[in-house]
């Protein structure tokens, strides 16, 4: 609890209106008397002063204030828009706009840029959340079992971060914790387990590998899908799009987990150092890469793959924000890949029509189109054919 000592020496822990507006205090700057000042505007209007008041402003810290005025952006909850939100733009109007303004600021505008507004978290059932009701799942318990990280990607990619009502469920957040946390951990968890090819082939730094080539079609495709998930991440970020921004992640995550890593696994166990080695500089670089995307929104898990993966800060949150990397988008394979897959699709689906099991081999399969090299090895592979032509 706050203390103070008033002028007649008393000893003030109760900081309530009613016990403090009585209460004076010694000024050490100017040697007069501080009291409480009882009157209040409006506390809105009060809010919407914080830009100028914060900073003395125009009395002191002109230029500081002027260099970072308007806000960049501004981020509280739908229901106080129609007071702080709105406080601060009629606040810089009347104070900074009009041919003779009070404070003439250079280059007038509002008082920000963007504004993040968050919706309202309910309980499951739709009901204000309530201590006297235990409606809701104990916070803490919630990251007990599933962790921050899965907690906070759950609430960044929901509906409430777009200014709507959120029923909290905790399935929601165990499900984020199984595709996206736990997901990412055994990808991590399987490049350790190669981690010795680090020493036999002297790999350097995931930072350092700018003009790495790879030439297997899985490792350009997942570098060039690398790219894309920056572009989008980096694009949602700057529009101040939280939602766009990080629902890609998930998706990314189950895509190298469920396609590259699965099907790059005969090849970390290979006989074939160059090509072993292609494979491990991939996931070394994707993986610390995607911790710097992840870091803003899943901060531990992020921490942990950037330090296992050739980290060159004491930690990812030092990093700068990656960039696309112009030598690895390659929107060929992308292409061809996106078809090869749904040609494994439809395989599957026939396979299944006909019972006929996937651990029975068949003599060929035949596709529409003639693919480049690699690809037709892939579905081959997937469909448990041996020989695909066009």
């Amino acid at each position: 609890i706050a203390e103070f000592t008033g002028l007649s020496g008393q000893k003030i822990t109760d900081l309530h209106k009613h016990k403090i507006d009585g209460i004076e205090l010694p000024c050490e700057k100017c040697g007069g008397t501080m009291k409480r000042i009882p009157e209040v505007l409006d506390c809105w209007f009060e809010s919407g002063s914080m830009p100028y008041g914060q900073m003395h402003y125009p009395f002191e810290n002109k230029d500081k204030f002027e260099a970072s005025f308007p806000a960049e952006f501004i981020a509280e909850g739908q229901d106080q828009t129609r007071g702080w939100f709105y406080t601060l733009h009629v606040l810089a109007t009347a104070l900074t706009m009009g041919e003779e303004p009070a404070i003439p600021v250079k280059n007038s505008e509002p008082a920000f840029k963007n504004v993040i507004v968050n919706g309202i978290v309910l309980a499951e059932d739709g009901r204000k959340m309530s201590k006297r009701l235990k409606n809701y799942p104990e916070p803490e318990i919630v990251i007990e079992k599933y962790g921050a990280d899965a907690l906070r990607y759950y609430l960044i990619t929901s509906p409430v971060m777009a200014a709507e009502s959120l029923n909290f469920s905790e399935v929601g957040v165990r499900e984020m914790y199984n595709k996206l946390i736990n997901t990412l951990h055994n990808v991590f968890e399987f490049y350790l387990m190669f981690l010795p090819l680090e020493t036999e082939y002297k790999l350097e730094k995931a930072d350092e590998l700018s003009d790495y080539s790879p030439t297997h079609v899985l490792d350009k495709w997942i570098l060039a899908k690398l790219q894309v998930l920056i572009k989008e991440v980096t694009e949602g970020m700057n529009n101040y799009k939280l939602v766009e921004a990080s629902r890609p992640i998930v998706d990314f995550v189950t895509e190298l987990s469920q396609w590259y890593v699965r099907r790059s696994r005969d090849r970390f166990k290979g006989d074939d150092k160059d090509d072993k080695s292609d494979a491990h500089i991939t996931l070394k670089i994707v993986l610390n890469t995607l911790a710097k995307v992840m870091a803003p929104f899943t901060p531990f898990i992020a921490e942990k793959i950037y330090l296992g993966t050739g980290p060159l800060k004491e930690s990812v949150h030092l990093e700068n924000w990656p960039e696309v990397n112009g030598k690895l988008v390659n929107d060929e394979v992308l292409k061809w890949m996106w078809v090869a897959r749904n040609t494994v699709e439809v395989g599957l689906s026939l396979r299944a029509r006909y019972a006929i099991k996937v651990r029975q081999p068949l003599l060929e399969s035949m596709v529409s189109e003639e693919m480049p090299e690699g690809f037709f090895n892939i579905i081959a592979d997937e469909l448990n054919v041996k020989t695909v032509r066009s």
